[in-house]
């Protein structure tokens, strides 16, 4: 029972690195295809459009090594959370039609990025020390993909391709949790194992095929989405 409680963790703590790898980088790749608009609707200068994609990226680098210290603090969990909560702030204030509300909340995302970015790579390496190397190269392909579908998302004029195009990862990190919640409160499993693919691979699927036949329906629902 042990062993079973112990590995669904493991699975939920990768399907959660990936869905956190996905939702860092779109905060700062959809900005760019936007900046005329933002500019013509503001009456921003070319320089004060110029700081507005500077101040995230100047962010990473001065918050970053905040991170340590706030994981002393909170613990690492906490910390990232609360990184993942200044992030989803800093978006909604740039929402506001307000040009200070911009900047601050550019500023609070390209904080909780640094942040976060900082300590998740971290929370790998403790809690996977022997697969560090393969989940942070799991870690860093999300990230690379969170940030082309959010540009792909603004750019397209589809923010929903977003939830489309990475549909099976949304699937993948779904499981994981639909699988641990219920186990905890039923004692019970939805699936044979989680992240979903090894249900398949309990059900006796060759892992060629699983990867074969997940990647056909990754094609398609990026094809969907681009649509």
């Amino acid at each position: 029972m042990i062993e079973r409680s112990s590995r669904g963790s493991l699975a939920l703590f990768i399907g959660l690195m990936v869905l956190v790898g996905l939702n860092l980088r779109p905060a700062l790749s959809s900005l760019a295809p936007l900046l005329t608009r933002i500019q013509q609707e503001t009456g921003l200068s070319a320089l004060a459009i110029g700081a507005l994609t500077t101040l995230p990226v100047l962010c990473l680098g001065l918050f970053a090594p905040l991170a340590p210290w706030l994981a002393r603090r909170l613990g690492p969990e906490r910390a990232l959370a609360a990184g993942l909560l200044l992030l989803s702030a800093g978006l909604a204030l740039r929402g506001v039609p307000l040009v200070a509300s911009l900047f601050l909340g550019t500023l609070m995302v390209g904080a909780a990025i640094g942040v976060a970015g900082t300590l998740l790579p971290a929370l790998v390496k403790r809690e996977l020390p022997a697969g560090a190397d393969l989940m942070t190269g799991v870690y860093t392909m999300a990230l690379c993909l969170g940030g082309a579908l959010g540009a792909i998302a603004v750019v397209t004029k589809h923010e929903i391709v977003l939830g489309i195009v990475g549909g099976l990862f949304v699937v993948e990190a779904l499981s994981v949790i639909i699988q641990v919640i219920y186990f905890k409160r039923t004692g019970k499993r939805v699936f044979l194992m989680a992240p979903i693919h090894h249900h398949y691979e309990k059900k006796g699927w060759a892992e060629p095929t699983i990867v074969i036949r997940f990647w056909i329906i990754a094609l398609i629902l990026a094809m969907i989405g681009l649509a």
